[in-house]
C-alpha cells in the first residue's frame, strides 16, 4: 500500500492546513529540517502528491509562517477585548510564551539567517508580520491611554516596541541557552518593572 492509500482524502483546504502545521512542527529543528519528504511523510503523503497542494517548498514554507502568524493575531484579538489594558497585555505575554513554548519553530523563524538576511524570500512577509504584531498592541495600549490606565504622555508605537523587547530578549537567551534558562521568570520580573511605568501616577497631595 502507498501512503495514499492509507492516508484519509482531505479537501485541498484542509490539506493545505495539515501540511502546514506538519512544516511548522519540523521547523523546530531549523528550516532546514523542512524538506518535501519530511513533510510529505509527516502527513502520510508521497512527496509528489504535496505539489498538488503547494508549487514549491518556500511556498509550503509561506503557508506555515502564515499559520504560525495567525496565531499571532489572534493572541492580540483576544488580548484586545479585555476591558483592561494591562491585563490585556498581560495575557499577551503569558499566552505569547505557551506559543513559543508549544512551537519550538517560533525562535528558529525569529532568529534565521534564511529568513531575515538579506535576499531572502521570506524577509518582507516577516516584516510585515512584526508591523501587524506592533500595530495590534499599539492599539491595546492607545485604548488603555484613552482609558485612564496608561500613561498619556509616550506614544503608543513606542510602547508597543518596548512592550514585545521585553520578551524578544529573554525569548533569545532561552533560544541560545537551549531552554537553560527560566524564561517565565524573567518575563514576569520584566512585565512587573514595565507595568509599574505603563501606569499613570496620581501627583502626591502637598
Amino acid at each position: 500500500m502507498t501512503y495514499e492509500t492509507l492516508t484519509p482524502r482531505l479537501n485541498t483546504e484542509s490539506r493545505q492546513d495539515q501540511i502546514a502545521r506538519a512544516a511548522l512542527t519540523l521547523a523546530a529543528d531549523g528550516l532546514r529540517a523542512v524538506t518535501i519528504s519530511a513533510v510529505a511523510e509527516a502527513v502520510g503523503l508521497v512527496p509528489s502528491a504535496l505539489y498538488r497542494h503547494f508549487k514549491s517548498r518556500n511556498e509550503m514554507l509561506r503557508a506555515a509562517f502564515m499559520l504560525l502568524r495567525s496565531m499571532l493575531e489572534d493572541n492580540v484579538q483576544c488580548s484586545a477585548m479585555e476591558t483592561n489594558a494591562l491585563v490585556g497585555l498581560e495575557r499577551f505575554w503569558r499566552r505569547h510564551l505557551g506559543l513559543f513554548r508549544t512551537h519550538g519553530a517560533i525562535p528558529r523563524i525569529l532568529f534565521s539567517e534564511d529568513v531575515a538576511g538579506p535576499g531572502s524570500p521570506f524577509r518582507p512577509m516577516l516584516i510585515e508580520g512584526q508591523d501587524h504584531l506592533i500595530a495590534g498592541i499599539s492599539r491595546i495600549i492607545a485604548q488603555g491611554q484613552q482609558s485612564g490606565q496608561i500613561r498619556p504622555d509616550v506614544e503608543s508605537y513606542d510602547l508597543a516596541v518596548m512592550f514585545l523587547g521585553q520578551i524578544l530578549m529573554p525569548a533569545h537567551m532561552f533560544f541560545i541557552r537551549r531552554g537553560e534558562f527560566d524564561i517565565e521568570n524573567q518575563v514576569e520580573r520584566n512585565w512587573l518593572i514595565f507595568r509599574s511605568m505603563l501606569k499613570m501616577h496620581q501627583p502626591k497631595e502637598p
